[in-house]
């Protein structure tokens, strides 16, 4: 009996890791839309680490299928998510797989509105590359590409989680809702390859829709994936533990970081992939400081997202000129930590009219004020570290 055990528990771990390798392979998207406090908030993450988006517009976070605070993203209509053309995303030609987990708003009118989740074009014209593939649907119908429609109808409700899938393997296309198969249909028609970005909850080719409404957990596969292994994607609770990603893990929106030296550099590799250039070193004589920033010359319109050990505590937030009596939203209070260097970083979100960003720190200890300036530029963020000992 306990042999027998062994080879059952064995088989049973074997099982699950190969499982788990499967629904890996030829992954070559996967949209997780949990908020992120060290990472830009303007983005959306691969966990492929291959394609990361911009979202144009409103961000918004909702709860996702598990309850998890701030672990979808809602789609308000007009907002979408811009990713660009890359290798991987040009893969699917003879075989594709688009898995969803996605909610629709109520007020959304989906008897007569596409429940538009990717198309992998941004042009208004529609024709045998544009899209490359796309997913669609409507109360009455799914849409794969431009060449493929089919006429169904399923059940579908407001404010409900659902689990959507379409597989397609260079013969048949096969719908899954719920991880239960309900429509398939036959094409022959290759995935003609654009060079064209991704666009999520945005379909312009024909005429533009947009998504009204949550998603979750997108996937994207160069294959069809087969049904047993969407019944276990739709059964997947590798996300169902209890987690509040609207909280920061690491300290609430007032920084007050207590982290160990060490542990510092981790921090600032994990704020966004965009090199840090560390222009100066202060130190300052009490841990409580007020930080202004303004722009060093002229407002000419610049927007920077300000990172304060590991916490935007501004984004995309337009700078503007000095001024004598500055609003409290214009500054910012933190606690640096005794021991350590703690770092403010600028990202540069837009340049204004004049090219090169460049701003003024005011850092006010309680005894003295110090002016740091900072350039920075798209693809170059500025920073200044700053030491304090108790």
């Amino acid at each position: 009996m306990k042999i027998f055990l062994t080879i059952l528990l064995a088989w049973t771990i074997t099982s699950n890791a190969l499982s788990q390798k499967s629904l890996k392979e030829d992954l070559i998207a996967h949209y997780k839309f949990n908020k992120h406090h060290l990472k830009d908030s303007t983005k959306v993450f691969d966990e492929t680490k291959s394609n990361n988006g911009k979202i144009i517009g409103n961000i918004i976070y909702e709860s996702d299928r598990f309850n998890n605070p701030c672990g979808a993203l809602f789609f308000d209509g007009d907002t979408y998510v811009n990713v660009s053309n890359s290798k991987s995303l040009q893969k699917p030609t003879n075989g594709i797989t688009i898995a969803v987990w996605f909610k629709i708003k109520k007020g959304a009118d989906f008897f007569n509105q596409w429940i538009t989740i990717c198309c992998k074009s941004n042009i208004n014209e529609e024709n045998e590359s544009s899209p490359q593939y796309r997913m669609q649907a409507t109360a009455q119908t799914i849409s794969l590409s431009s060449s493929f429609t089919k006429n169904v109808i399923p059940q579908l409700s407001y404010d409900k989680w659902y689990f959507y899938a379409y597989t397609y393997d260079g013969k048949i296309v096969k719908g899954y809702l719920d991880g239960k198969y309900f429509v398939e249909e036959s094409y022959f028609g290759p995935l003609k390859i654009n060079d064209m970005p991704m666009e999520i909850g945005r379909d312009m080719p024909g005429k533009m829709e947009k998504f009204y409404g949550t998603m979750d957990d997108l996937r994207i596969y160069d294959r069809a994936l087969t049904e047993n292994e969407l019944l276990e994607l739709f059964r997947n609770e590798e996300d169902a533990t209890a987690t509040d990603f609207c909280q920061n893990i690491l300290q609430s929106k007032n920084p007050n970081l207590k982290t160990n030296k060490d542990s510092l550099s981790i921090i600032i590799n994990q704020i966004d992939t965009t090199p840090i250039d560390f222009q100066k070193t202060i130190e300052v004589k009490n841990s409580n400081i007020v930080i202004y920033p303004y722009d060093h010359n002229v407002d000419d319109g610049d927007v920077i997202s300000i990172n304060v050990n590991g916490v935007w505590v501004k984004e995309n937030y337009t700078i503007k000129a000095k001024l004598d009596n500055p609003p409290n939203e214009a500054i910012i209070k933190v606690k640096v930590i005794s021991g350590q260097s703690n770092f403010i970083v600028t990202k540069v979100i837009h340049e204004g009219k004049i090219p090169l960003n460049t701003l003024t720190y005011m850092i006010d200890d309680g005894k003295t004020k110090q002016y740091i300036k900072v350039n920075s530029k798209i693809g170059l963020s500025g920073g200044i570290k700053i030491l304090y000992n108790e």
